[in-house]
């Protein structure tokens, strides 16, 4: 795997990360959007279910109310003996209990609608809140699974730059690298010091020619001699100069 490649899936996980967790605190926001929800539904059927029990505690009291006026009115016909016309009494008695279960009949259907659409309206909020919960479990398991994806892109970021910072440094710490490294400077050294005695020599015989004052067809056959010997040197030197421009953080030295 080349460096560029590496570095590109690198920088592509990270952006994956990025967007996991954007997706994650998407996740987060809806859970707190089902929890307010559900929490509105439950306050409003804890607000209903007060309602029903006022209304029932109302009922009751009136209905004891109803029955201690009634005690009260038999008691005071009986001290006041206003029972000498037993059958008028008896029919007013009878029309005014006939009229007080007519009402109590009236009061009892209201309530009972009123019962039978409060019945209605909990139960459409218990199959919200219903929904809402289910809605709010699949908001937790995919925010679980954002979770284990965020962390196997951590994971696998982590291993890609371990592995870039190895290729990086394997040029220093690879066994073929320093070993072609270290045969460059002995070749490049022992070719130097080669170049180096062809040179002292032709400086040598240059200085012979200039004392000596040899012929112009002797001395341009020497020095021709001795470039053509100078020739293969150079040669191995440019060579040698190109395959360290191969190897990594190696140094060649120019020749002047």
């Amino acid at each position: 795997m080349s460096l560029d490649s590496l570095f590109q899936q690198v920088l592509l996980t990270e952006q994956q990360q990025s967007e996991q967790i954007q997706k994650l605190k998407d996740v987060k926001v809806s859970i707190i959007r089902c929890n307010e929800k559900i929490k509105s539904a439950s306050e409003k059927y804890e607000n209903t279910q007060q309602e029903l029990n006022k209304k029932a505690k109302i009922r009751r009291e009136s209905k004891v109310e109803e029955e201690n006026f009634l005690q009260e009115i038999s008691r005071f016909n009986r001290d006041f003996s206003l029972q000498g016309n037993k059958a008028t009494l008896l029919e007013s008695q009878t029309h005014s209990e006939l009229m007080l279960l007519q009402r109590e009949e009236a009061a009892l259907h209201k309530e009972m609608e009123a019962m039978t659409a409060e019945n209605d309206h909990m139960r459409a909020a218990a199959e919200e809140k219903n929904a809402l919960l289910l809605e709010l479990q699949d908001v937790k398991n995919t925010e679980r699974d954002l979770d284990r994806q965020l962390k196997e892109a951590k994971l696998t970021t982590q291993s890609l730059r371990l592995e870039s910072q190895f290729v990086s440094q394997k040029h220093l710490t690879d066994s073929t690298c320093v070993r072609l490294r270290k045969e460059l400077e002995m070749y490049k050294e022992e070719e130097l010091e080669h170049l180096k005695d062809t040179l002292n020599s032709e400086i040598q015989f240059l200085q012979l020619v200039r004392s000596f004052n040899y012929g112009a067809c002797a001395g341009k056959e020497a020095v021709y001699r001795v470039r053509k010997n100078m020739f293969v040197p150079f040669k191995v030197a440019k060579m040698f100069k190109s395959q360290s421009a191969l190897l990594p953080n190696s140094s060649f030295i120019s020749l002047k």
